[in-house]
């Protein structure tokens, strides 16, 4: 049954608990190394900075799930094949702190199952903030200390179904580097994220009854999805990234995250009453592994494969990981416009 929210201190006490644990997940770029972005030039004068503008990468990606290269993986055939752009622009202010923003617009090619028109784009969510990059190093470890907080405005239409109001994530990223090869770098980022939502689930695009209409008590459950909203969510996101070559390097991310979800509505006919195994969290496993290119400084290539899955399956077994009905394989250009700038100055 849809409930509207009017307990604002659930809010006030997710946005509290982001700020204790420190404030957003920073990109890849900046938990584990420069991802092939350029950091720092050489003017023709011989000195050394670092461009306000690294970490700021324009990216291309086209995927395809992993099904769909093969007919009879399932009884039914959905092939999916999608084109992905996406904006991350940064500005440094001096060698820590940072702006940033993150934007998507995502097309399927293939026939879609979840838009209305045929060849529809996709607007994602946009989020703004900002961080500390490696503001402090763990005396004798060498472990260097990330944060980012950002705001989640529900530009998508995924974040407006679910009647998103606006969101809140943070985290904090502990980093390491090792002098192997031409670079190892790994990373732990433990990130939370406060979500405020006007109802506590799912809308649907129109009343499943003719004649219902919102704010008509008596219509409530036909006016939703029943899917609940998370209200607070924790992920655990392990990075390694080893750079073999100046201009080859390979990525392997590991994340589990965990959504808290908001208590089933009382007295809801649908609901059995039989006891069983709590169900107020959601859970949900994700991957990726990604053989990166840097054949100029301004210029990256990635390819690999990435799932993001639940933790079960239907029929409440475990999903494998890694390889799965939802892993994507994928190539992805990015314009990194730090080295795009250095290119064009003529600087080293």
């Amino acid at each position: 049954m849809e409930r509207r929210r009017s307990r604002w201190r659930q809010g006030v006490a997710a946005a509290a608990a982001l700020a204790i644990l420190a404030l957003a997940a920073p990109a890849m770029a900046q938990a584990g190394g420069s991802n092939g972005d350029i950091t720092s030039v050489t003017s023709r004068t011989g000195k050394t900075a670092l461009s306000p503008w690294r970490g700021t990468v324009l990216a291309l990606r086209t995927e395809t799930s992993l099904l769909t290269l093969k007919k009879d993986a399932e009884l039914t055939y959905n092939p999916y094949v999608g084109l992905n752009f996406e904006v991350r622009p940064r500005y440094h202010f001096g060698n820590i702190f940072y702006v940033a923003a993150d934007f998507a617009l995502t097309r399927e090619l293939t026939n879609a199952d979840d838009t209305t028109r045929k060849g529809e784009t996709w607007l994602g969510d946009l989020s703004v903030g900002g961080g500390a990059g490696r503001f402090w190093t763990i005396p004798g470890a060498g472990i260097d200390l990330s944060a980012d907080v950002r705001v989640i405005a529900p530009t998508s239409k995924q974040s407006q179904a679910r009647t998103m109001q606006a969101g809140l994530r943070g985290g904090l990223t502990l980093s390491r580097s090792f002098d192997l090869l031409s670079g190892l770098s790994i990373a732990y980022i433990l990130q939370g994220a406060g979500y405020f939502y006007k109802n506590t689930t799912a809308a649907l695009e129109s009343p499943v009854i003719s004649g219902c209409a919102p704010g008509d008590a008596l219509c409530d459950r036909f006016l939703n999805s029943g899917l609940r909203n998370p209200s607070f969510r924790l992920g655990n996101i392990l990075y390694i990234g080893m750079d073999f070559l100046p201009w080859l390097a390979l990525d392997v991310t590991v994340m589990h995250r965990m959504d808290f979800l908001y208590p089933a509505a009382d007295k809801d006919p649908r609901i059995s009453y039989v006891a069983q195994k709590p169900t107020n969290r959601r859970q949900s496993l994700g991957s990726e592994i990604e053989l990166r290119f840097t054949p100029m400084k301004s210029l990256g290539i990635g390819v690999g494969i990435s799932t993001m899955n639940p933790l079960q399956a239907p029929d409440s077994s475990a999903y494998r990981p890694f390889v799965n009905r939802y892993t994507m394989a994928y190539l992805e250009l990015r314009l990194y416009v730090a080295g795009l700038i250095s290119q064009i100055k003529g600087e080293k």
